[in-house]
């Protein structure tokens, strides 16, 4: 499987996704043909304001809000309108956005960062909670068979706990 899939197994009546604004200083990201395009399954954190999305920067702690990416790359939808479906209230899900450098184990607490996922490409994906103040978002459930691969990882949710 290839980077970029994130599959809720939430039952549908539980599950809540939400229209969320990409920040304009970000809007290149909708573009599938840009180097950086959005991917479905990357995780998105409120800007400053709080009206708009952005990826994360590389920065010392992890957001304390952020939401998985629903819609797919190139997404005709989120192009014109500018704003892309985010996954606000899931409970468990299978997804391929992590740091392909961890080995993940059953528990582990993930936390938002921008990493390179291999040949320059910056994403901002679940990464281990080695910083303290890092906010948790979700934990390993099944690890992937190879992180490398990007092979399905089973996490679930984890409202703002501190690493």
């Amino acid at each position: 499987m290839a980077f970029g899939t994130f599959v809720e197994r939430t039952p549908d009546d539980q599950c809540v996704r939400h229209a969320g604004k990409i920040d304009s200083a970000s809007i290149s990201i909708l573009d599938p043909n840009d180097a950086n395009a959005l991917e479905q399954g990357e995780w998105l954190e409120p800007t400053s304001t709080g009206k708009a999305y952005q990826r994360h920067t590389a920065a010392a702690n992890g957001p304390a809000v952020a939401y998985p990416v629903a819609a797919p790359k190139g997404s005709t939808d989120v192009q014109a309108t500018g704003k892309t479906e985010l996954y606000k209230k899931w409970e468990e899900a299978d997804t391929t956005c992590y740091d392909p450098g961890i080995t993940y184990t059953v528990g582990m607490k993930l936390v938002v960062n921008q990493v390179d996922i291999g040949g320059g490409v910056n994403r901002s994906v679940l990464t281990t909670g080695e910083t303290t103040g890092d906010y948790v978002q979700a934990m390993v459930l099944i690890p992937p068979t190879d992180a490398t691969a990007f092979t399905p990882m089973r996490i679930k949710r984890v409202w703002h706990i501190h690493a």
